[in-house]
């Protein structure tokens, strides 16, 4: 730190697509799914699951002994984080900064979002194929643009 006085503020990602990942597999094993439930109910079950599983890290650091100020930890999903990152999107696409624009994703129709590159498999295909997808007894065709309104 150059020997400059630092302060470490304390803080977790909610890990958006691997948290809902694990317990939507949950409520699978209770036969529901995300959509059963509804937005609200879905996410008390991902705050339980938090709870009970997501302070690992800030466990391990504090096993560690890091020096940093617990009072002022940050969960990107507490209000004022939400609150914080909405404004700041909100300022960036006001200022230019980002954009809407027509663009291609990864869309998981499992998950029903989309999903960085770093977690699809990506395969070059010179025509519209029809591949075998976990999850589908029919084959899914591939190598094609749709557009939706």
């Amino acid at each position: 730190m150059k020997g400059y006085n630092v302060l470490w503020v304390p803080g977790v990602d909610h890990a958006g697509i691997a948290t809902q990942s694990v317990v939507e597999k949950m409520l699978a094993k209770e036969g529901i799914t995300k959509w059963d439930l509804g937005r609200e109910k879905f996410l008390e079950r991902v705050w339980i699951w938090k709870e009970a599983y997501g302070n690992r890290i800030c466990e391990q650091f504090r096993k560690l002994g890091i020096s940093v100020d617990w009072e002022r930890f940050f969960f990107t999903m507490d209000d004022k984080c939400s609150k914080s990152v909405n404004e700041a999107f909100v300022k960036m696409y006001e200022k230019g900064v980002i954009f809407r624009a027509n663009r291609l994703v990864n869309w998981s129709t499992k998950l029903r979002t989309a999903i960085s590159d770093l977690e699809v498999d990506h395969l070059d295909l010179e025509k519209k194929t029809k591949l075998s997808v976990p999850g589908y007894e029919r084959m899914i065709e591939f190598g094609v643009l749709h557009k939706f309104a």
